[in-house]
């Protein structure tokens, strides 16, 4: 004689997904061939300024990101197509991205933390 199996399903799990992947909660820069990008969510812990910079400590291989004003050098705008289409791009220079990805050895994603109102991503 078989004995029946006892199951305990999570109904919970499938509950309103509708194929749809969650959204990426984390504070992190994406890096690829053609970019750097913030996260959506970290920009929003800043505060969403308006105008950010981001800035880099090759020797202890760190990455900063800040909120800043139009006045400063290297300040970047923030637009209304960067926030509606998730890509808040803080690099578009590929000179500086391939010494990024190949000389310092930048990885795809870099999780950061926000401290005294900066973003820090250490690699």
């Amino acid at each position: 004689m078989i004995e029946p199996k006892s199951y305990i399903f999570d109904f919970t799990i499938l509950r309103g997904n509708k194929g749809r992947k969650a959204p990426d909660l984390k504070i992190c820069i994406t890096a690829c061939k053609s970019y750097v990008k913030l996260s959506k969510f970290a920009y929003q812990k800043l505060g969403g300024p308006e105008y950010i910079k981001a800035g880099i400590d090759l020797n202890n291989k760190a990455i900063c990101v800040a909120p800043a004003v139009k006045s400063e050098t290297g300040a970047i705008k923030i637009t209304e197509h960067m926030l509606k289409k998730n890509v808040i791009l803080i690099v578009k220079n590929t000179s500086v991205i391939k010494m990024l990805l190949e000389e310092v050895g930048l990885p795809k994603k870099v999780d950061g933390k926000l401290i005294d109102g900066e973003l820090l991503f250490k690699f």
